[in-house]
């Protein structure tokens, strides 16, 4: 990153950013890799030693903190992406400084109330009566959100500067110690009361959450050093605290994002008003084994995608360049043939071999988890995966590229998804009974929604653009690939569910085959693209 800013009286010839933002991009995805595989593990410690129930907790303490951090800062930090540079560095980094206020002023008293109300729950009622400690732990997590809302208006500033390299440094650092903290302190509890036991379990996990939040709360204060800005909101040189345009787009992505928020988390809220808390544990326990890809591997690339595409597509705007259009559209060529080929891959492996493979994670025929319905609906969870990844691909593009009035159309979109899903939702779980079976139909049927929805609005940018799409290779890929879905599908029915290690080694052997039949297919574009690489390099 840029260490010598300019005086105030200099200009700014520039955008401000990591000298190297691609390297810094692929240390976050690696970070984000290695955090959330460290994560996974520790979890899998934990897993044989705590009762579903306990998990269920943890994963609805989880979840009123994510939303509160969501609904404060998540339409702040995709706006302030849009600023445009002032002709002082200094002015610019103000100007995003102020801005990231907004989430603490909004933040501190949305918390609040989502604290306050949930206390009021029949299920906060049903938790207290089985575990001790919980005031202490919805503290510690309440606790958490305030800290980390107060530091971002100099994460905002880390963010907009492209320094994915500290932002690797912190949270590679506050994952590590909220895990060994947990870790630490679950498995030296030796009350055998069940009652403080769970309690203290619990408390564990609210500890280790607020060491997370505060190590990041410290790493960023200790970066502000780096941005000549004053900490407190000031005037920018326009005689403005805040720049306008941005604050126009927020307003729409606000509203955007509390629908996104309803139909990316709505499975939880379901989760918390039909089911009961050994329910909870059984979804939190498969969603973090099955969504494992996603969070490793998806996500970042998502993350990468909206940051890097929001910069490079706004000057593509304004060069109008057919060029920059197509490595464009190759990028995201390339991005959907490895998701489409991985689903597969996800699709044959996981579906047939995922109950057998979770089952000896969890400790074999001794699991605490043998009395629920877990191994029974974990291959439907693998089902929903790939449609997760894709729309997690495509919405980051399109809200990259958007303008306030496609954002606005989006969110319209989107309301009425929300509401026909969570309708849905309702009929497939407490009318049909299909119990989380149910919830994960409703869930796939609103991802293919909006990857419908994310992929029109795609092709008619590049359409728009004078490009050439070629729909006919298209469908003949995608059949040649459905091809091999069928034959590996109906090759691993015949061979039975995965109860053996000698039936896993069969499916692995179809897995494979299926492998080499999609690398068959996508030959050419992979020699094009190593010749590409390779040309970069010289």
């Amino acid at each position: 990153m840029v260490k010598e800013f300019k005086s105030s009286g200099e200009t700014d010839r520039s955008v401000e950013v990591n000298s190297n933002p691609g390297k810094g991009a692929s240390l976050l995805i690696l970070t984000q890799v290695l955090s959330k595989l460290f994560t996974f593990l520790l979890n899998q410690l934990l897993v044989r030693y705590i009762s579903p129930s306990i998990f269920g907790v943890s994963a609805y303490l989880e979840f009123l903190y994510s939303t509160i951090l969501f609904f404060s800062r998540e339409a702040a930090r995709l706006s302030i992406q849009r600023t445009k540079p002032y002709n002082e560095i200094q002015q610019t980094h103000q100007s995003i400084l102020n801005f990231s206020f907004l989430t603490v002023i909004i933040g501190i008293p949305i918390s609040i109330a989502i604290i306050m109300w949930q206390l009021s729950t029949d299920t906060v009622s049903e938790i207290r009566s089985s575990m001790s400690y919980f005031n202490y732990t919805i503290s510690l997590f309440w606790g958490s959100t305030i800290l980390e809302l107060l530091v971002e208006p100099i994460y905002a500033l880390n963010q907009y500067s492209l320094d994915f390299g500290n932002r690797s440094k912190y949270e590679g650092m506050a994952v590590f110690l909220r895990c060994v903290v947990t870790v630490v302190i679950v498995l030296n509890i030796s009350d055998t009361n069940i009652f403080n036991r769970n309690g203290l379990v619990l408390l564990g996990f609210g500890i280790g959450q607020f060491i997370y939040s505060f190590t990041l709360f410290v790493c960023y204060l200790s970066n502000y050093s780096n941005y000549s800005v004053s900490l407190v909101p000031s005037k920018l040189s326009d005689g403005s605290f805040i720049n306008s345009e941005v604050l126009s787009f927020w307003k729409i992505s606000f509203i955007q994002m509390i629908f996104k928020q309803v139909l990316t988390e709505g499975d939880k809220y379901i989760i918390n008003s039909f089911f009961s808390v050994d329910e909870r544990g059984v979804y939190s326990v498969m969603n973090n084994y099955g969504s494992i890809i996603v969070r490793l591997l998806f996500q970042p690339i998502e993350e990468s995608v909206r940051l890097s595409f929001t910069r490079i597509l706004s000057q593509i705007k304004k060069s109008s360049s057919i060029k920059d259009y197509q490595d464009a559209l190759n990028t995201i060529k390339y991005l959907l043939i490895f998701y489409l080929q991985f689903s597969i891959l996800i699709y044959l492996g996981g579906y047939f071999n995922g109950s057998y493979l979770l089952k000896i994670l969890l400790g074999g025929k001794s699991s605490n988890w043998l009395d629920t319905d877990l191994f029974q609906v974990f291959p439907f969870y693998i089902c929903y995966i790939p449609f997760l990844a894709f729309n997690g691909v495509l919405e980051g593009f399109l809200m990259a590229i958007s303008n306030p009035t496609q954002t606005k159309y989006y969110t319209y979109f989107m309301s009425m998804v929300s509401i026909f899903v969570l309708v849905l939702s309702y009929y497939l779980i407490e009318v049909y009974h299909l119990g989380i079976r149910g919830l994960i139909l409703a869930n796939i049927i609103n991802m293919t929604l909006r990857i419908i929805y994310c992929g029109i609005f795609v092709s008619k940018l590049f359409t728009n653009s004078k490009l050439r799409i070629n729909y006919s290779n298209m469908v003949s890929f995608i059949s040649k690939n459905l091809a091999i879905v069928l034959i590996g599908h109906y090759a691993n029915v015949s061979i039975g569910p995965t109860k053996t290690f000698i039936g896993f080694t069969k499916s692995v052997g179809i897995c494979v085959i299926s492998l080499l039949l999609m690398l068959l297919i996508i030959r050419r574009d992979l020699f094009l693209l190593f010749k590409k690489v390779y040309r970069k390099q010289d």
